[in-house]
């Protein structure tokens, strides 16, 4: 039974030996493909033909945040304001020892950014990284992340009526600081101790303003917010023409007396009534409680 075995063994090492002896001998015989494929024959060419996909060959940086090294795809951030003003002669970001340096943010606040862009399910995330990564996806004017942020951030704080308009108006979500408004308005109580922390005092009376006219006057409340905060509503407005428009659940609200004339119908429900302006948000400027 063993030599059995072995003859036949011995038998297919022969026949190996023998196919390959054939295919040098006469491999000038084969046919272009077999040959490439035998004897790797076109490798060289086919590495100096080769182009990069216009989609997913993606180069990386090397980025200094503090004191921490990020090696992130350059994709991420090359349409935003802060990619275009860096100076990359020298290799700067291709090594370690020769990373790009970002200054006047915390490694925390880049980390906070990149988790929104990479991770599929950012609902995980928690209050302050996707506040985090609303201030450097707004500064940098990077639109996708900021639009996403925007969405995970909506459920948290919809209900948090003087967070909304601080949000909104530190990083000019204009849904946010209407709608704050307006439940404040609306609910007709006085501000809490609680959320006088978001307001300037001039702010709080403004907001008390607003309640009387709609308590003892009848007046509309949406009516009465574009009224009495006209020039907040505007100001956010303009600034945040360079985002695009955002949509978010509750506003505009279902039930208004929205004036008809043609300046307060948009600046109250559109997020554009013909005036843009660039504006990078200063990377210093940040909420009181933040």
């Amino acid at each position: 039974m063993f030599s059995q075995i072995l003859c036949a063994f011995s038998m297919l090492i022969i026949a190996a030996v023998s196919l390959v002896l054939n295919v040098k001998a006469y491999g000038h015989r084969l046919p272009a493909a077999a040959k490439s494929l035998i004897f790797n024959t076109n490798d060289k060419e086919s590495a100096h033909q080769a182009v990069h996909n216009s989609a997913f060959y993606w180069a990386n940086a090397i980025i200094l945040v503090g004191t921490q090294l990020f090696k992130v795809p350059i994709r991420d951030f090359e349409n935003s304001t802060f990619w275009k003003e860096l100076d990359l002669a020298g290799g700067k970001g291709s090594r370690d020892d020769n990373p790009i340096i970002l200054e006047g943010i915390s490694s925390a606040e880049f980390e906070s950014l990149l988790r929104v862009i990479h991770m599929h399910d950012s609902g995980k995330l928690d209050l302050q990284v996707l506040i985090s990564a609303l201030k450097l996806s707004t500064s940098w004017q990077l639109i996708d992340a900021r639009n996403k942020t925007i969405q995970q951030l909506h459920p948290m704080i919809s209900t948090h009526f003087a967070m909304l308009v601080d949000l909104g108006t530190t990083y000019f979500v204009l849904p946010w600081l209407q709608l704050g408004l307006y439940k404040l308005v609306e609910r007709g109580t006085r501000i809490t101790d609680a959320e006088a922390t978001y307001f300037r005092r001039d702010s709080i009376l403004k907001v008390w303003e607003a309640q009387e006219r709609v308590r003892e006057g009848g007046s509309d409340p949406l009516n009465t917010v574009f009224d009495v905060f006209n020039a907040e509503i505007r100001k956010v407005e303009r600034e945040s023409n360079v985002y695009g428009a955002v949509t978010v659940s509750g506003w505009p609200p279902e039930r208004s007396l929205v004036r008809t004339t043609a300046a307060t119908t948009s600046a109250i429900i559109s997020p554009s009534y013909g005036y843009s302006q660039r504006r990078q948000v200063p990377l210093t400027q940040s909420l009181r409680r933040y």
